[in-house]
C-alpha cells in the first residue's frame, strides 16, 4: 500500500502527457485483473468473492495508462452475468482501488454479442483516436477484439490478451500476449506511448517482484497463480536490460518447462 501512494503522487506531480487525443482504456475483469479460474467451475466459485485476489501490478499499470493522453477514459466489460456478480465486481474494483470508470455486465444471459455491442457503442460515441483493449485467452477475447479492430480501422488498437490457457482461443494479428503487466506497458514503450522515465518506478518495484515471486498466497494478490497453463506464450521484446532478461528467462521457467515453483505439473 505505501508502494501504491507513493506511485500516484509521482505520477501526480511528474507525468508527462502524450498528445492531446481522446484515448479508451477497455478490460475485463475476470482472469485480466481478478485472479477468477473461469475455466474450472469449482475455483471459480472459490474466487467469486475474493476481492483481493488480483494480478499483481494490473492496478498500478492502469494508472500508468490513464496518463497517456490528455483525456482518458476507462471502461470495465465483463462477460459475467450481472445478477450474480455485479455486487461482487463492484467492490472488487473499489477496494482494490482501480481507476474509476463504467463497469458493465451481461444483463441479457441469451445475448451473446454483449462484449462487442457495448464495445461499438463507446467507440461510436467516444471516436476516440486510440484503444486500449485488454482481455484474456480463458474465453472469446481475442476474437471480439479482433473484430472490433476491423470494424473501426481509422481507430489505432493496442490488444493484450493474457496468457493463462492452453491453446483455448487463439491471438490474432497485431494482438500481443502477455503474462504479468510489464510486458504491457514495455510494448506500449516499444511503441513511443509511454516514457521511458514515466515507467521507470513501476519496473523498479513490480518487475522484480515477478522475478522472486515463488509460492504465493492462492488469494492474495500474485502474478502466477498455481494453476496458470501459459504454454502459449511468447516473449517478443529485444532489450539491453537485465532485469527484463531475468523476467523472460522467470516466464521461459513457469510456461515452458515442466517444473514450476519446484514441482511437478
Amino acid at each position: 500500500m505505501k508502494f501504491f501512494l507513493r506511485f500516484l503522487f509521482f505520477f501526480a506531480i511528474s507525468f508527462s502527457i502524450q498528445g492531446r487525443a481522446k484515448t479508451l482504456v477497455i478490460s475485463d475483469i475476470d482472469d485480466t485483473l481478478k485472479v477468477s479460474h473461469v475455466r474450472n467451475f469449482f475455483d471459480a466459485l472459490r474466487y467469486m468473492n475474493k476481492t483481493h485476489a488480483r494480478f499483481k501490478g494490473m492496478r498500478e499499470a492502469l494508472y500508468l495508462l490513464s496518463h497517456l493522453d490528455s483525456e482518458v477514459e476507462f471502461f470495465y466489460l465483463s462477460n459475467a452475468p450481472e445478477m450474480f456478480m455485479e455486487r461482487y465486481h463492484r467492490n472488487f474494483l473499489e477496494e482494490g482501488q482501480f481507476p474509476q470508470g463504467l463497469l458493465v455486465l451481461r444483463n441479457h444471459l441469451s445475448r451473446k454479442d454483449h462484449k462487442l455491442y457495448f464495445l461499438r457503442k463507446w467507440i461510436r460515441k467516444q471516436r476516440p483516436r486510440k484503444v486500449i483493449l485488454l482481455g484474456d485467452n480463458g474465453e472469446k477475447d481475442p476474437f471480439v477484439y479482433y473484430q472490433i479492430s476491423q470494424e473501426f480501422p481509422e481507430v489505432s488498437f493496442y490488444v493484450y490478451i493474457h496468457i493463462l490457457y492452453p491453446s483455448v482461443h487463439r491471438l490474432y494479428p497485431n494482438e500481443v500476449g502477455f503474462v504479468t503487466p510489464v510486458e504491457v506497458l514495455w510494448d506500449l514503450k516499444s511503441k513511443g506511448l509511454i516514457q521511458g522515465k514515466a515507467l521507470k518506478p513501476f519496473l523498479d518495484h513490480f518487475l522484480w517482484e515477478a522475478i522472486q515471486e515463488t509460492d504465493p498466497e492462492p488469494y492474495s494478490p500474485l502474478f502466477f497463480p498455481k494453476w496458470i497453463e501459459c504454454q502459449d506464450f511468447k516473449w517478443i521484446w529485444k532489450g539491453p536490460s537485465l532485469e527484463l532478461q531475468a523476467l523472460e528467462n522467470k516466464l521461459d521457467l513457469i510456461c515452458h518447462s515442466h517444473l514450476r515453483f519446484g514441482e511437478e505439473r
